[in-house]
């Protein structure tokens, strides 16, 4: 399985990352050892931290604890050696593999295992350099990180508040009773006639005479020529017969192909052949570009980029002109990228693309702006594996891989358009 060395690798064969001096020659280790040196000179002009360690050696075929802390010690001051009292404990190894030989360096810190390396070197001098460099590298920034943790400035206590003050409620004060306005007194009540005075009654008026029957005739029936026609309601663009073609934008959402969830946008066109029935074909043809950038692992960070184009197929459709829903076919083709950071050699890599599966379709028409929802289920051609570390023969290092890609992905995309 190609690996990557703090960087992203593909299943496919892929050369690692770490590579031995027979491939890079002296001149880059020799440059970061001096580096290194340098780092710890200036570093011991202001009296550095010098964490105390042990070594254990495992399997070796060469070298021995004393010659490794020379070689060690000639490339940082960071360090000091000893047989107990120890804050982290290195362990170091030295195997044949193949026609050359497999240096190996753990370092482990209150039971956490805080460096794993492995690197394939031609001689036992080649493998005691890389893994002295390795180790070497490793103290420095952990020795820079407790200095810079020493010399962090202690944070000031919040300043103290100022008492509150005492505040004087006067009582209140009683309120002055309300003084009422004396009632008017009521109006005279007119005198009451008596008997004698008492007004005549009016005289009934005289009867009003029944109205007259009046005879409504039924109005006669229209002709044929006094009818009017109105007008057929006017049906949704898209009703008739006919060729229906739309192109438009489209938000992207990825999951399965990262170990996080990658966005982006696309681009699409569509032909439909518009009919009356449930047999109404239609292609959409569309190119996506979705990513991920700043995933974080122990080793490094790693970004993952898609680019890939799709068609999808859809020979029925359910619902009206306006509002429709399509099962589709659907495929992709295109290729993937990723690439590693903030690790000893970056690289990046670019692989093939390639799925097939269905999706589900869903249209909505006003007039000639078309908005579009389609998720897209699929199974990658190409399942890639990425991990990283030293370049691992046969498979032999499958734990170290941190995600693979699935064996269903999906894909979301919502987009509008116009179409005529």
């Amino acid at each position: 399985m190609p690996r990557w060395s703090r960087a992203v690798t593909t299943e496919n064969s892929v050369n690692s990352l770490v590579r031995s001096r027979r491939r890079f020659g002296g001149a880059c280790r020799s440059g970061v050892a001096l580096l290194v040196t340098a780092m710890a000179g200036s570093a011991a002009a202001a009296d550095p931290v010098r964490i105390p360690a042990r070594l254990e050696w495992g399997v070796s075929v060469c070298g021995d604890a004393q010659g490794f802390a020379s070689r060690v010690l000639r490339r940082t001051q960071r360090v000091r050696f000893v047989e107990q009292g120890e804050d982290l404990t290195v362990f170091l190894s030295i195997e044949p593999q193949g026609t050359g030989l497999e240096a190996r360096a753990e370092m482990r810190s209150s039971g956490r295992q805080i460096l794993n390396r492995r690197i394939a070197s031609p001689d036992c001098d080649d493998a005691l350099d890389a893994l002295a460099l390795v180790v070497a590298i490793s103290l420095e920034g952990r020795a820079s990180e407790m200095e810079r943790i020493r010399l962090a400035p202690k944070p000031r206590p919040p300043p103290r508040k100022a008492p509150l003050a005492a505040v004087v409620v006067e009582p209140a004060q009683p309120a002055e009773p309300a003084v009422t306005p004396p009632a008017e007194p009521p109006p005279p009540s007119e005198p009451t006639p008596s008997i004698d005075q008492a007004p005549a009654a009016p005289p009934e008026p005289a009867p009003e005479p029944p109205p007259a029957a009046v005879v409504v005739e039924p109005p006669p029936p229209a002709s044929a020529e006094s009818q009017i026609d109105l007008p057929p309601e006017p049906e949704p663009a898209g009703a008739e017969e006919g060729f229906w073609f739309a192109a438009g934008l489209s938000a992207e959402m990825a999951l399965g192909v990262a170990p996080s969830p990658m966005l982006g946008a696309g681009a699409w066109a569509s032909a439909t052949w518009e009919r009356a029935g449930i047999l109404s074909p239609a292609v959409t043809i569309g190119f996506s570009h979705v990513r991920l950038e700043g995933y974080q692992q122990p080793e490094g960070e790693a970004d993952f980029a898609l680019n890939a184009g799709s068609l999808v197929l859809c020979p029925v459709r359910f619902g009206s002109a306006r509002f429709e829903l399509r099962p589709c076919a659907a495929g992709s083709l295109g290729q993937t990228g990723s690439v590693g950071h903030d690790t000893f050699f970056a690289e990046d890599y670019v692989r093939p693309w390639a799925t097939l599966g269905g999706s589900i379709l869903g249209l909505a028409r006003f007039g000639p702006v078309e908005v579009r929802t389609n998720v897209v289920i699929a199974a990658p051609l190409v399942r890639d594996s990425f991990a990283f570390g030293a370049e691992c023969p046969e498979n032999t290092c499958e734990s170290d891989v941190f995600y693979r890609v699935n064996a269903v992905v999906t894909q979301v995309g919502i987009g509008v358009g116009l179409g005529f």
